[in-house]
């Protein structure tokens, strides 16, 4: 018996439970509504839903702006009445009839509701009823630009009403490198005999490949003030406001492919460039040994900097070079962007004499005459003396030891009538005789230790040139080693041309295709890689481990089949 009343009475709520749903009411406070204008979605119950409503279903056609709750209790003649209301204020993403869609207040669920979204707006809040208060211009110069040429983007917000949490969305195109210039510049302005405030924002442009290319146009989003009363704010004398969507225009560029008549390798437009030198000191005279630093620098104007290309000179043999980490630099300007990349390269020269240093000349289009132009950094000669240390000690010669006469011989038919000699010892000769040869004996000892002790010191400066360039490569991997792992390509750029410059100092490789082509396999591919990466507008997503992995390779076969020993850091003949 127990059993079946518990039965009815869970039937008894089941067959209740939907005449307990709440009952929800969907209105919306404008219809149609303006393609570009916010409006209202108000959803109402005659008492508290099941659960917290979720609008996920609302963002596929509509944009959230912000969203409200409130309730309200009467009691009119002494009955009792409840109202909850979530307000959405929203904006439709297309034109249309648009669907709002069921939403679900946990068990308890709203029904469809319909809106007519026009794309020319309606009503008193319109972007068309506000163009001549509020719009936007744009332009692009030049319009037919060069491939990775620059193009100066500009937007202009005119406006003679007050915004409120403005937000202008950057423009969008394919296929190209954008950046923004300086921080927004306000200032006034008339058009057609109005005043207005102005507020500019320029951009630079970098198209990578030839062709049509479209700018999208830019999106202002913002609250604007209605000049109404709100209920809520009423209180506190504040004017109600729409929250309005203003877009530009799109603008076309053609543009165009490197032309045919340029005749550098490396293709680098730019309005204006340079290229210069200096000196740690006079180039004119140094000493074998002796370091010296040349500073290479190009400048750019219109040009990113991972368009400038490397300023390595070619080798020249007795030189050793030694590059090192390359400073890039960009500026951004109101009138575009400028970069700069400045190398500097330590050299060493191995013997006396001179040294032709080859002129550098850089092909570069101006795209303000529209011709080719050469920046050229001439020739110098590098005269190299010897170094102040001392040449080996010659071999004495040996000490000339001064002997007795000879007497002459006496026929001896004719006897020879001598008076009586005295009696003299020998001592004397003999030890003169023997103080010279003790002098010749010490003389050779002294040239024999001379030439030992000299062996000795070129022995020591061969260990010790050994040991410099060993520890010149390992210093240049370690550089290399931290480069890779910190994923950073233009560093792991420079410490891989100096670490293979410092294992072959005969035939030093002046630029990494250079080295590419050298080594060929997995270390080709990975050089190939990290140029991309570094000429890239970021290199975020480079990783220096597979580069790693392939110089660890080439170490471990085509490095260690070389003979032992390294060479010297100074070579000498």
């Amino acid at each position: 018996m127990p059993h079946n009343i518990l039965s009815v009475f869970i039937a008894l709520l089941l067959w209740i439970s939907p005449a307990l749903a709440a009952d929800i009411q969907v209105r919306v406070d404008r219809n149609p509504a303006g393609l570009d204008e916010s409006f209202q979605i108000e959803f109402i119950a005659d008492e508290q839903p099941d659960d917290e409503p979720d609008f996920t279903p609302l963002r596929r056609d509509f944009d959230i702006r912000n969203e409200g709750h409130s309730s309200q209790v009467s009691i009119v003649n002494g009955q009792y009445s409840k109202q909850v209301m979530w307000t959405v204020t929203v904006m439709a993403k297309r034109a249309g009839t648009l669907v709002i869609p069921s939403i679900a207040f946990g068990q308890d669920h709203s029904p469809l509701q319909t809106v007519v979204v026009q794309a020319g707006g309606a009503g008193l809040t319109t972007t068309a009823g506000r163009q001549d208060e509020l719009f936007i211009e744009v332009e692009a110069e030049p319009k037919n630009p060069y491939v990775q040429a620059q193009v100066l983007y500009t937007v202009r917000i005119l406006r003679q009403v007050n915004l409120g949490n403005a937000r202008l969305e950057e423009p969008k195109l394919d296929n190209a490198v954008l950046q923004r210039l300086t921080e927004d510049k306000s200032y006034a302005t008339h058009r057609n005999g109005q005043l207005y405030q102005v507020i500019e924002r320029r951009f630079a442009v970098f198209p990578q490949q030839s062709g049509r290319l479209t700018i999208q146009p830019p999106v202002l989003e913002a609250e604007v003030s209605t000049g109404r009363r709100s209920l809520f704010n009423g209180f506190f004398m504040q004017q109600d406001s729409d929250n309005v969507r203003l877009r530009g225009q799109a603008i076309e560029l053609d543009v165009r492919p490197i032309p045919p008549q340029f005749s550098g390798k490396h293709w680098l437009p730019a309005q204006a460039l340079s290229l210069s030198e200096s000196w740690s000191k006079s180039p004119s005279s140094i000493a074998v040994g002796e370091p010296l630093t040349r500073t290479l620098k190009l400048e750019a104007e219109g040009s990113t900097v991972g368009n400038l290309p490397e300023l390595a000179p070619d080798a020249v043999e007795g030189l050793q070079a030694y590059p090192d980490q390359p400073s890039l630099n960009e500026e951004r300007t109101p009138a575009g962007l400028n970069a700069s990349r400045e190398e500097k390269i330590a050299l060493i020269p191995a013997q006396a004499g001179s040294y032709q240093l080859p002129k550098i000349a850089i092909p570069w289009w101006n795209t303000q005459t529209d011709r080719e132009e050469v920046a050229v950094v001439e020739a110098h000669t590098l005269r190299v003396q010897p170094s102040a240390t001392a040449g080996p000690a010659t071999q004495p010669a040996a000490p000339s030891v001064a002997m007795p006469p000879v007497a002459a011989a006496v026929p001896l038919s004719e006897p020879l009538a001598l008076p009586p000699l005295a009696h003299e010892p020998p001592w004397p000769w003999i030890g003169g005789a023997a103080f010279l040869g003790l002098g010749w004996l010490t003389t050779a000892l002294a040239w024999w230790w001379t030439r030992r002790a000299a062996g000795k010191t070129e022995a020591a400066v061969a260990l010790g040139q050994q040991e410099s360039a060993v520890s010149l490569e390992r210093e240049q991997r370690r550089r290399l080693r931290a480069a890779c792992r910190a994923n950073d390509a233009k560093a792991a750029r420079v410490a891989l041309l100096a670490w293979a410059q410092s294992r072959w100092p005969d035939h030093p490789p002046r630029h990494l295709d250079e080295l590419a082509a050298r080594v060929g396999g997995e270390l080709a591919l990975e050089i190939g890689r990290l140029n991309q990466a570094s000429y890239a507008a970021t290199a975020e997503n480079w990783a220096g481990e597979a580069l790693l992995r392939a110089v660890s390779q080439l170490s471990d076969t085509k490095l260690n089949a070389k003979p032992e020993g390294l060479e010297p850091l100074y070579r000498t003949r």
